[in-house]
């Protein structure tokens, strides 16, 4: 992966549809007679943003060697499914990625992009053969749930020519009670009306459909005839379903919805005739407005990854988003209808309920969560190479509950502002640098309130262990070879020892529990390390060099050990220092 831009996450508010999209969109004119050319004046002023992100599957897997688009950019995602680009060519209030990979749907993700890091999710869905129809026959062909497209026959191929012969059905309905609904849609809930006017879709389920010939040949229906659809109203929205609904395409070349003819209810379904097909989508359209959501602890740090979810008040469903860096989630939302806002924790539980009055106009708002509500910490670290240089080149991979957060580095240092779900901790970190395809491997971690300092960390995947300590502000010092652990008798179950011909470092303890330890019998010492302005240094547990112990994880032999250690005081020759290190070691 090669690094262009990083992508900051915005909060697009979807109210769930069915959505229709064909890849070959024609432009139809609106009612008023506005051309649909005139439709991204709304878009604003051409910026540039940064960009970071993931390309998975359904099964949240990454996707590696999708091809993401952002404007002129162009990258593919690495081993981990992940994507920077900086600098992208956007607009104020529009951005449009793009990703692609053979074998599957074509994903996308719009957004409201904001300074700062934008941080995108696309989940791509698998191209698979749902029926085979013949052409110059009626046929249906229906999904397990009841949602079915009815085909007359006529097919052409992309120059416009009749098609004879097998039509290789693909058909994915998306319902809008699907959790993963936000990474799996096409764009964003964000439309242009009959009118030409903007608007923001409330979706009661979308469809997919794509033609193939036996040849592998894109197809469509033939022109001036048409298939019906029929999609399934999911339970929870059957209650409130109109008669009639708008149905709307997904314009694959300009990143949002267009209004095409309508759909109507029977029984549990919305029955409605189209033209072409890839993404079609029956919604509900409202005004719209702009709305940030900026969101920050009781002491005013800025929260990043909080999710917030956004509904129209006593409607159930919700679009839900994570904030960026600069703690913000920006979107399209409904004009003239009372907002519920809900924010969650990584770990899904849901920190505070809010409502937003009728927006009128341009929207930006702070939620304040306090102590009672949330503890957060700022989760901090730096990156190098093998050599001890700064990681330029590269991005953090923080999971914690059930997600997974990105960020890029500057000079090696990388920040996430997070917060801590009651009663868990965990988590595990691994950084990359993209220049030199090193990592740091899976690191697990432990959350402080305040703030998590994670020191320095080496990106280097060729090396399977390792030790790295600091003392005072002196360059640090890595260990990469002849590392050993083995017991010893008795309070001191394990010590983990590096010695060679001219260094030695060893360090031992009474626990293997992970948690955080202060004494306890536990010992540091350390010797023959050059640059430090001295050549020996021994830290031992004194009454005047208290250490500190974080076992992060105590592995069975064959599986690592993770140690975060601190000692303060005087060393035995009588020379100041703080010491702080981290290591990384396979249980002997």
């Amino acid at each position: 992966m090669r690094k262009i831009t990083p992508l900051l996450l915005l909060l697009l508010l979807s109210f769930f549809a069915i959505s229709c999209d064909p890849k070959d969109d024609e432009a139809t004119p609106a009612a008023n007679g506005e051309n649909n050319t005139n439709f991204p004046e709304h878009f604003g002023a051409a910026v540039q943003r940064d960009f970071i992100g993931q390309v998975v599957d359904i099964n949240n897997l990454p996707v590696s060697a999708a091809t993401v688009k952002i404007g002129n950019a162009t990258v593919q995602t690495d081993i981990n499914g992940v994507f920077i680009i900086n600098q992208a060519d956007v607009q104020e209030r529009f951005a449009y990625v793009t990703a692609t990979k053979a074998g599957f749907v074509d994903g996308s993700r719009s957004l409201v992009p904001t300074s700062g890091k934008n941080n995108i999710k696309i989940m791509l869905i698998p191209m698979q053969t749902t029926a085979t129809v013949a052409s110059g026959a009626a046929s249906e062909v229906a999904l397990p749930n009841g949602t079915k497209v009815k085909f007359d026959g006529a097919f052409m191929d992309a120059n416009g020519s009749a098609y004879s012969g097998n039509v290789n059905v693909s058909m994915f309905h998306l319902k809008s009670s699907d959790a993963n609904i936000n990474a799996l849609m096409p764009g964003m809930l964000y439309a242009q009306g009959e009118d030409g006017g903007e608007k923001v879709l409330q979706t009661f389920g979308m469809l997919h459909v794509e033609l193939r010939g036996s040849g592998g040949q894109e197809l469509q229906i033939s022109a001036n005839h048409t298939a019906e659809i029929s999609m399934m109203i999911d339970d929870t929205q059957m209650a409130t379903a109109p008669s009639e609904i708008p149905l709307w395409h997904f314009d694959e070349a300009g990143g949002y919805w267009k209004q095409e003819g309508s759909a109507a209810k029977t029984g549990n379904q919305y029955v409605g005739t189209v033209s072409h097909f890839s993404w079609w989508n029956c919604d509900a359209p409202f005004e719209t407005n702009s709305l940030t959501i900026i969101v920050k602890d009781a002491n005013g740090l800025l929260l990043k990854n909080i999710g917030v979810g956004v509904s129209i008040q006593n409607v159930g469903n919700e679009n839900m988003n994570y904030t960026n860096d600069l703690g913000r989630a920006s979107g399209m939302v409904p004009a003239n209808q009372t907002l519920t806002i809900r924010i969650y924790d990584p770990c899904g539980n849901m920190l505070k309920e809010t409502s937003v009055a009728p927006l009128t106009q341009q929207t930006e708002t702070t939620i304040t969560l306090d102590q009672t509500e949330i503890v957060s910490t700022l989760v901090k670290g730096k990156i190098v190479k093998c050599d001890g240089t700064n990681v330029s080149n590269g991005y953090v991979i923080l999971e914690y509950g059930a997600q997974m957060f990105f960020s890029d580095v500057t000079n090696g240092n990388f920040e996430f502002a997070a917060t801590i779900c009651g009663g868990n901790n965990a988590f595990t970190v691994r950084a990359y640098d993209v220049d030199n395809f090193q990592t740091t491997g899976v690191l697990s971690n432990t959350f402080t309130a305040g703030t998590t300092d994670l020191g320095i960390l080496p990106a280097c995947n060729a090396v399977s262990e390792y030790i790295i300590f600091q003392i005072d502000n002196y360059a640090p010092t890595y260990i990469f070879d002849s590392i050993d652990t083995f017991p010893v008798g008795g309070s001191e179950p394990l010590t983990i020892r590096h010695q060679s011909e001219n260094s030695f470092f060893a360090i031992a303890g009474s626990m293997t529990t992970p948690g955080i330890y202060t004494g306890l019998g536990f010992q540091i010492g350390l010797s023959n390390f050059e640059g430090w302005g001295y050549h020996s240094y021994n830290f031992h547990y004194t009454t005047t060099a208290a250490i500190e112990m974080q076992i992060l994880k105590y592995g069975n032999v064959g599986e690592y050990i993770d140690i975060r250690f601190h000692a303060d005081g005087n060393s035995s020759s009588g020379q100041p220092g703080n010491l702080n290190g981290y290591l990384h070691v396979l249980r002997d």
